[in-house]
């Protein structure tokens, strides 16, 4: 039977197909928009669907069926990490990707596609699902909270230290913002480095 439902409060309406399964359940597969497909157009694809179920065929299971055996999104990250590291995978210059590049492509994965879109059938995306997830990274909804600092001190280098003392004069606190740091004024007034 074919009916004409009201799916949500917006006033969408679709047209499905109501039967009974093998099991004896009541079960509804969706046919088409109200307005894109007509009547008419509905009521032949709902024959097309009654002939399928009476043949022992349960469309709705089949749907199930080829949504769970479909590739996600996460599947192919995994893919394509594994083949990257392995040298398989060719980037620039025909030759395999570098270390810090497959590093940089883990970290977006693992922070933006598999929070956003990793549970997707990569058959069901669609562009929409693509530039949605690319407006929430560009919104921030999947970057890390941040502690206020713009980044880490360098303690690994090896002139870190004497580079300090260089910089601010004897008795000044080095871990003040801004200690050793000479204003345009102060640097213009200071003798060239030779005569120091």
């Amino acid at each position: 039977m074919v009916k004409l439902t009201k799916v949500v409060a917006s006033g969408l309406k679709t047209f499905v197909v109501q039967y009974r399964n093998a099991q004896g359940r009541s079960r509804r597969i969706l046919i088409g928009r109200y307005g894109v497909m007509t009547l008419e157009e509905a009521r032949r694809e709902a024959k097309t669907v009654l002939g399928r179920i009476a043949r022992g065929v349960d469309p709705l299971e089949e749907k199930q069926a080829a949504a769970s055996d479909a590739i996600t999104v996460a599947e192919v990250c995994d893919w394509y990490l594994a083949e990257a590291e392995a040298g398989r995978i060719l980037g620039k210059r025909r030759r395999p990707i570098k270390a810090s590049t497959l590093a940089m492509d883990r970290s977006r994965i693992d922070v933006h596609i598999r929070p956003l879109l990793g549970k997707r059938a990569v058959s069901a995306l669609k562009l929409g699902d693509i530039e949605g997830a690319q407006a929430d990274i560009a919104a921030g909804k999947t970057s890390k909270p941040r502690d206020g600092r713009r980044g880490r001190r360098c303690t690994d280098h090896v002139d870190s230290a004497r580079h300090l003392r260089a910089r601010c004069p004897a008795g000044q606190d080095r871990e003040q913002p801004g200690a050793g740091r000479a204003s345009p004024r102060q640097h213009a007034a200071r003798p060239p480095a030779e005569s120091r």
